[in-house]
């Protein structure tokens, strides 16, 4: 990990959910991104539309350098400068994610921040952080975190943190994802839920060749979340976990079955359709519990059906569909 968070700062919370933003087509970035240019280019360099700058990339780094050369500290403040747009900063940000120039992007980041667009760096603070992340830049993560620890002073959020685990995922490094979750939990910086559920899913993940190890892996670290970081599991977790029950190599209707009993009797849970039929297909694998699928499969129905006496309408959002029979079907082989 490039940058880990001290254990003795603050941990920031997690930043607001926003509305992911329309980003600019490539004709708009690039007719804006000329315009910048012809603007603040003082020295008369040849346009794009000239024999000057024919190629994108060196349109985007020309383009980089003037703003560059307008804030020459960087220093934030406050009040916008007028010297550059938002619209201009998010079509230069738009065309360096494009093109996966993610230095770049941070230093489009910097100057927002150097010329008063404090609010509007944190936002897109997250797509960049993303970005790197599922692009598997481990190490951009890591710089890009330790950056924003040293702007505010505190931990990124759990949240931002995650971004770490991600970009291990999506490098199919799914062990150092699972070691990049305990070295949080020594820093008490224990991530939240879903940063756990990527790293089972992608142990879980049906491949040509799924490794034992793997899924043996999964389940402890389902069974050590449940005792270091989330007691109680999620419905969604829990429909994982039961539906990896239903592996055709290692069946496993037993442990579905307590599964559901633990959500549901233990943690008054609520199952959702989902539920039903991942259990279903657990059981149906094995002849001696195809009986308990039919079971289940009753007990969705008199869900269903309390649903359509309590006037919820035609749709409970219970109704068996063709996975479960599909279940159901594959059983009788």
């Amino acid at each position: 990990m490039t940058a880990s968070p001290p254990d003795q700062l603050p941990l920031l919370p997690a930043p607001e959910p926003s509305r992911r933003r329309h980003l600019l087509s490539k004709p708009e970035r690039r007719e804006i991104i000329t315009a910048l240019i012809a603007r603040l280019d003082t020295e008369g360099t040849p346009s794009s539309s000239d024999t000057g700058i024919t190629t994108r990339a060196a349109q985007r780094t020309h383009a980089l350098s003037l703003v560059t050369r307008i804030t020459p500290s960087l220093v934030p403040t406050p009040i916008p400068t007028g010297l550059i747009t938002q619209t201009e900063t998010l079509a230069l940000l738009d065309e360096c994610l494009g093109a996966r120039d993610y230095g770049a992007a941070a230093r489009v980041l910097a100057v927002a921040r150097a010329h008063g667009m404090a609010s509007l760096a944190e936002q897109e603070e997250e797509t960049l952080l993303d970005a790197r992340a599922t692009a598997g830049d481990v190490s951009g993560v890591g710089r890009q975190l330790a950056e924003m620890e040293q702007r505010s002073g505190c931990a990124p959020s759990r949240a931002r943190l995650a971004a770490l685990v991600k970009a291990h995922l999506c490098r199919g490094e799914t062990h150092a994802a699972v070691r990049m979750l305990h070295t949080f939990e020594q820093r008490q910086l224990t991530l939240e839920e879903p940063a756990y559920a990527s790293v089972i899913g992608a142990l879980l993940a049906p491949r040509s060749t799924l490794k034992q190890a793997d899924k043996a892996l999964a389940w402890d670290l389902f069974t050590h979340m449940r005792l270091v970081a989330h007691p109680t599991p999620s419905v969604e977790m829990y429909n994982r976990m039961i539906q990896s029950c239903a592996d055709a190599k290692d069946p496993q209707p037993e442990v579905a079955l307590d599964l559901f009993t633990q959500m549901v009797s233990e943690n008054a849970q609520r199952p959702v359709a989902e539920t039903y039929n991942v259990l279903i297909r657990a059981l149906a694998k094995v002849k001696t519990y195809y009986h308990e699928a039919f079971r289940v499969l009753r007990q969705m129905l008199e869900v269903h059906q309390a649903g359509l006496e309590g006037g919820k309408g035609p749709m409970t959002g219970y109704e068996p569909t063709v996975e479960t029979f599909n279940a159901l079907l594959e059983g009788t082989k």
